[in-house]
């Protein structure tokens, strides 16, 4: 049996050692020990073996279930031991010339740590699923006005018990990714406002709608700030066709100071500021009472405070490097800012990838699940 290849960083070749003796492990519940390496005094007699796959770029997995199920787990014999703790003294980092992050990728699935409202997914390892519990966010696209390199723009996907899939904004290059991952389709739709970036593919999406393979089955619902339906007619009036919208969408305006229901989720719109442009941020209710706030594109303001208090996760935007960097009137947050607002689990979003974020905060990545739970 053939132990996993480790690079040697010098001579840039593979090397491989052989270990007659292995023992497979019959059965199945076989746990793999994943730690960085500066954490490990023991490896532990006990691994799946697998190649150096980048585990960035893999499916969802769950805490505690294999990558590969077929793959075969084996008792280590003294000598493959000794080897693998030499490799962890040595740091893996200085075997390996690919290694993307952490070290602690090249060992397995990783056991990822409980936090209190984000359940057991790690919202810094991307496609990683824990536990299902409460509500479940899948961050279809995270980019700022301008897309991030391969990025898609705005469009939050949120999922359930006992509710429906409802996606929060539709941006530029949601409907492809929503395609791709197999996520249609989608009950309703929840628009914050009406710039491009967090509406656009409902153009696309309505002639999936009326021409495309993927138009049957019933209309999603999307609701648009007051006023929306009448942008939508002006759009369809110049560069489309006329009730293009209405054949493709149950389309309903949502207000201030009213509840409604969107695929079994409630959802209570405020305004906020955004360059003086009708823009709202939402707060969404899950029927067990899980709350995630969202905050649209917005400055500091009113709306945006109530969007936040007590939500069990807040996703909010942070464009700005700094709030000098905006205009006047305002629209917009840096990453101090937002973090300043809310008084819980916060995951920033609407971010360029060349600005970093603040040390103890979280980054919204394409692709990325997150499992919300009640904290009270």
């Amino acid at each position: 049996m053939l132990a996993q290849e480790v690079h040697d960083a010098r001579k840039r070749r593979p090397r491989r050692k052989h270990f007659a003796d292995a023992e497979l492990l019959q059965g199945s519940g076989v746990l793999a020990r994943n730690r960085p390496a500066d954490d490990d005094e023991d490896v532990g007699h006990v691994v799946l073996l697998e190649q150096l796959d980048d585990a960035r770029h893999e499916g969802h997995v769950r805490t505690r279930e294999d990558r590969d199920a077929d793959r075969v787990g084996v008792f280590l014999n003294r000598g493959f031991h000794d080897l693998l703790r030499r490799l962890v003294q040595a740091g893996v980092d200085d075997f390996e010339t690919r290694v993307p992050q952490r070290s602690r990728d090249h060992l397995g699935a990783a056991v990822v740590p409980v936090e209190t409202g984000l359940c057991n997914n790690n919202p810094d390892r991307p496609f990683h699923v824990g536990k299902y519990m409460g509500v479940r966010l899948t961050v279809i696209g995270s980019s700022p006005a301008h897309p991030n390199p391969a990025g898609a723009h705005s469009g939050y996907l949120l999922e359930g018990d006992g509710c429906g899939r409802l996606l929060l904004d539709c941006g530029p290059g949601v409907l492809a990714r929503l395609l791709a991952a197999e996520l249609l389709p989608v009950d309703a739709i929840a628009v914050t406002h009406f710039h491009l970036d967090h509406w656009g593919d409902l153009v696309p999406w309505a002639w999936m709608r009326l021409y495309g393979s993927n138009g049957s089955g019933p209309a999603p619902a999307l609701w648009v700030p007051p006023a929306g339906i009448e942008n939508l007619h002006v759009f369809a009036s110049h560069w489309g066709t006329a009730g293009m919208f209405e054949a493709a969408f149950e389309i309903a305006e949502y207000s201030t100071g009213t509840s409604f229901e969107a695929a079994g989720f409630e959802i209570d719109a405020y305004p906020v500021e955004h360059y003086g442009f009708p823009a709202f941020g939402f707060r969404v209710t899950a029927p067990d009472g899980c709350v995630l706030g969202y905050s649209g594109d917005t400055a500091p303001c009113e709306g945006l405070t109530t969007i936040a208090a007590g939500a069990d996760l807040f996703l909010c935007e942070a464009t700005l490097r700094a709030a000098g960097d905006d205009a006047d009137p305002r629209g917009h947050l840096s990453a101090d800012e937002a973090a300043a607002v809310g008084d819980g689990p916060l995951l920033l979003t609407h971010r360029p990838t060349e600005l970093a974020v603040p040390a103890d905060a979280r980054r919204a990545r394409d692709g990325q699940v997150v499992e919300v739970a009640p904290t009270t």
